[in-house]
């Protein structure tokens, strides 16, 4: 089965992008990860129970997003998967972890400043 990798922020524009990773998954049948990047730097040991919670509130907004979009992908399957450090290397090592056959991401993210001062992410 093929795979799809697919950014989300939970902005517009990467609800979008998973929109559109569906409708290309259901033309080539591919499953479809979603990877979200927690690109926070925090003091682990001062942070640990805001990352915790962050996390949680990650997981169930990606649950909602499945039980959303899943009966619209007709043969794979939507999952998601967490990961911590800069958003580019993060997203490229989860794809080959997958050995991902496309990547899709928006163009407009969250974080808008950080593109300002660092460049896109979906351009690396």
């Amino acid at each position: 089965m093929k795979k799809i990798l697919v950014g989300i922020d939970f902005s517009k524009n990467s609800i979008h992008a998973l929109e559109y990773a569906i409708n290309f998954a259901n033309k080539v049948n591919a499953d479809v990860m979603m990877l979200w990047v927690n690109n926070i730097a925090t003091l682990e040991y001062v942070f640990d129970s805001y990352e915790g919670d962050l996390k949680r509130e990650k997981r169930q907004n990606f649950e909602k997003l499945i039980e959303k979009y899943q009966d619209k992908l007709v043969a794979g399957k939507i999952y998601f998967k967490l990961r911590k450090g800069k958003v580019h290397i993060e997203v490229a090592s989860q794809a080959k972890q997958i050995n991902a056959d496309l990547i899709i991401a928006g163009t407009h993210g969250f974080s808008g400043y950080e593109e300002y001062w660092i460049g896109s992410n979906a351009y690396r």
